[in-house]
């Protein structure tokens, strides 16, 4: 009988790379059954727990109307919300104008969460985009573990079910950090374009969409410095900047020149969005409101998340065996929640580098690294993004939605880390990779239940306020006036009055001020004041003098979601004062 081959204990390396610069493993280019079921079941879970967000939402957010309301408005302003280039540039309020007429056409009335496809469609292609982008980054296991990270991630199934501009946003900019790091690797031209050009369409769907290009320079001059002189390109590097830049420039400049000029120019946006800068002295408060808000959302679903990713990290094939302080911390960061992410993260990443360093030193004395130039190249980008937006973000007003573009990077971050922790040990079989598997996956279930609880916090949370809110004051104004036509100006709330005029077809005016008091219409006149009418100093002053002209019709509480509340105050504020959860909303009549 023939002996059983003894299996080799040494560590295995990095195949060479190919021609062009990429890896030429197998593994990158192969995609086995497991791996193809893994992904298949996480993005399942994924698209199940957004399909969940979709159908309890609607527009709701003040941006979110702003986006919205193409079709709602006529010729005098330009068939858009009056002012819309202080809060984004067209595309995808012109996105969301084309679905709603492609669905009005097809089926003749609209769901309320309508206009919030394109950002959910968005949502569900990030999920296989960071697999796919990690392994071809990194390994197949950081690929799916990416993916699963952010399939399950609360937070970002949230903002998916919105009309807001933050998913769509970090899909760009995902893919033109995957663009911009092939033109790197490959030192293609047309990679290079594609780059730019994708660095424009999220510059055309926010005004920070130039991120693109600040990761890839970034990262690319790190990389240039980190590889061995040998294997350097700082031509590529340099080609590929000015080519994306250039190409990013003139695609985005329609926004920056004819589009700003609409509301005076580009300078007096870049003014309004200074007013949401603050200094370094509120950055720690900003970043711990950021990364609660990050946790007050992820939190039973991603610890099932987790243990979804270790599973299919263990059980493809050829998964080396993970040191116990990596594993600790993805045990700590199930027991107290993903807003804990950076805090392992980012040491983990840094500790990484001195091991990074020296595999490039030694790729240049052997004929395979361990960590090829693509690779490394890919590290420094995703190193770059995550450093960049963890020191910069918290320097802006800190809205949740802020923390996304990190939240993919620093799950692409997670997933190479999770790769690359095993990269010192033999390949273990598959019974001792599941000895190892069942303790952390136990460990991720039990943080799991324990986390149950915090979830009472937001019972049955909906984003039907302003649909609700408008039901209400529709039958209210036509019990009030049966037969007539009552005139109404609202203020305070734009997401009230897109669902006044698109779900209950009553005619309403949106304005910032009392002005209509000098000329008032025959007609009875109301004044619905939405939730920020109170919080707008200037509009409560010129309110008061004339306050005794009205008597008060209506006046009831609302109650937002999240994603309107974060906005204003922090997790822990909610927590210590539930009361704020409530807003009031208030209808008045003109005394004749």
């Amino acid at each position: 009988m023939t002996a059983k081959r003894a299996r080799d204990p040494s560590p295995r390396v990095a195949r060479p790379e190919s021609a062009k610069g990429e890896s030429s493993d197998s593994s990158l280019t192969s995609i086995g059954r497991t791996e193809r079921l893994v992904l298949a079941i996480i993005l399942l879970v994924g698209v199940g727990l957004r399909l969940g967000d979709l159908s309890r939402s609607a527009v709701e957010h003040f941006d979110e109307a702003v986006y919205a309301s193409n079709l709602l408005f006529g010729p005098e302003s330009g068939y858009e919300w009056p002012g819309r280039q202080f809060f984004a540039p067209p595309l995808l309020p012109l996105v969301i104008e084309w679905f709603d007429i492609a669905g009005l056409m097809v089926f003749g009335s609209l769901p309320v969460w309508w206009p919030l496809l394109p950002s959910w469609l968005c949502g569900v292609v990030t999920i296989p985009s960071l697999w796919w982008i990690g392994r071809r980054w990194f390994s197949p296991a950081a690929g799916l573990t990416a993916a699963g990270i952010v399939a399950v991630s609360g937070i970002h199934s949230a903002y998916g079910a919105s009309a807001l501009t933050d998913v769509p946003l970090t899909l760009a900019v995902l893919w033109g950090a995957y663009w911009f790091w092939k033109a790197l690797v490959t030192g293609s031209s047309r990679d290079a374009v594609i780059a730019g050009l994708i660095t424009a369409i999220a510059w055309w769907t926010k005004y920070n969409g130039w991120l693109v290009l600040a990761i890839g320079i970034s990262g690319g001059m790190a990389a240039q410095l980190v590889l061995p002189p040998g294997q350097r390109r700082f031509g590529f590097w340099v080609r590929t900047s000015l080519m994306a830049t250039i190409v990013a420039v003139v695609a985005w400049s329609p926004v920056g020149w004819w589009d700003a000029a609409k509301v005076g120019g580009y300078d007096k946006i870049a003014a309004n969005h200074q007013g949401y800068v603050h200094g370094l002295d509120q950055w720690p408060a900003a970043a711990v409101q950021q990364l609660s808000a990050i946790a007050s959302y992820d939190q039973i679903w991603i610890c099932f998340g987790l243990a979804l990713a270790l599973l299919g990290a263990f059980v493809i094939g050829r998964v080396r065996f993970i040191p116990a302080a990596l594993a600790g911390g993805l045990i700590v960061w199930t027991l107290i929640g993903s807003g804990v992410l950076a805090a392992i993260s980012i040491p983990l990443g840094l500790a990484a580098i001195p091991a990074l360093w020296r595999d490039s030193r030694n790729a240049a004395e052997t004929s395979a690294g361990s960590v090829a130039p693509a690779a490394l190249t890919a590290w420094c980008l995703v190193f770059a993004a995550v450093l960049g937006l963890t020191l910069s973000t918290p320097f802006y007003r800190p809205y949740p939605r802020l923390m996304l573009p990190w939240l993919e990077f620093a799950a692409l971050l997670w997933g190479g880390l999770l790769a690359r922790g095993v990269s010192r040990t033999a390949v273990i079989g598959v019974r001792s990779r599941w000895v190892i598997a069942i303790p952390i996956l136990l460990a991720a279930a039990i943080g799991g239940a324990l986390r149950i609880a915090q979830l009472s916090g937001w019972p049955g949370e909906n984003r039907f306020a302003a649909v609700e809110s408008a039901g209400r004051i529709a039958r209210t104004l036509r019990d009030q006036n049966a037969g007539q036509n009552p005139v109404t100006f609202l203020t305070g709330d734009p997401a009230l009055f897109h669902q006044l005029l698109r779900r209950q077809n009553f005619a309403t005016a949106q304005v910032n001020d009392l002005k209509f008091l000098n000329q008032p219409p025959p007609a009875p006149v109301y004044l619905v004041m939405g939730y920020m009418a109170g919080r707008d100093e200037t509009f409560q002053n010129a309110w008061k003098p004339v306050a005794d002209r009205f008597e008060l019709v209506d006046e009831f509480e609302v109650h937002p979601s999240r994603i309107v509340l974060f906005d204003f105050d922090a997790p822990a504020t909610f927590a210590a004062h539930p009361e704020r959860k409530t807003m009031t909303q208030r209808v008045y009549r003109l005394k004749e």
